[in-house]
């Protein structure tokens, strides 16, 4: 699956899918004003790969993601590479939307994850100065998976925050999202 940003959304490019890829992959445009989602979510059959296209538009991905019963995992950008065999992967990353970058997963297992487009012009209110300065340097920044202080789980959360964006009208995920931007820390 390949992606990237059109007219400050997350867009899929040629994804001719399955029904069973289309309960793997939703993307999530108007649940909260400017910000664009992207989950897969279920067990992995095959060997996976989502690519990022850079996007022409400024912004930040913010990618978060449990991997459970994991072989192998590889992400890949223009300055960064790095493989997981752990049984339990979670990571929480941020990378600049104008770079492109890869998520590949071994055939077996099962992932949860969520990626947000944060454009650049509400960056500055979700993401503290000192982490934005080290994203802008680095183009991608590895963040502690301890951020997630308000519950017991990085994959809990994930769960959670997947069902307020399946309601249309959800009263909460404002605040959850912005409570969880609010703990992140390097």
């Amino acid at each position: 699956m390949v992606y990237t940003i059109e007219n400050g959304k997350i867009k899929i490019k040629n994804f001719d899918s399955s029904a069973d890829q289309q309960e793997l992959v939703k993307i999530y445009d108007n649940r909260l004003p400017d910000l664009s989602f992207l989950t897969l979510k279920g067990s992995l059959q095959n060997k996976t790969s989502t690519v990022f296209d850079p996007a022409q538009e400024p912004g930040i991905i913010l990618s978060v993601q449990t991997v459970l019963r994991n072989n192998k995992y590889e992400f890949e950008s223009a300055n960064n590479i790095s493989v997981n065999y752990s049984p339990l992967m979670e990571s929480i990353q941020l990378m600049v939307a104008n770079v492109p970058f890869a998520h590949r997963y071994a055939s077996s297992g099962s992932v949860n994850r969520l990626d947000v487009y944060i454009p650049a012009d509400k960056v500055k209110t979700l993401i503290p100065q000192s982490i934005l300065s080290q994203v802008y340097r680095k183009q991608v920044v590895n963040l502690s998976t301890a951020t997630n202080k308000f519950l017991s789980s990085l994959n809990e959360f994930l769960n959670m925050l997947t069902k307020e964006l399946g309601k249309r009208e959800s009263e909460s995920l404002n605040t959850y999202f912005e409570n969880f931007m609010q703990c992140i820390t390097l």
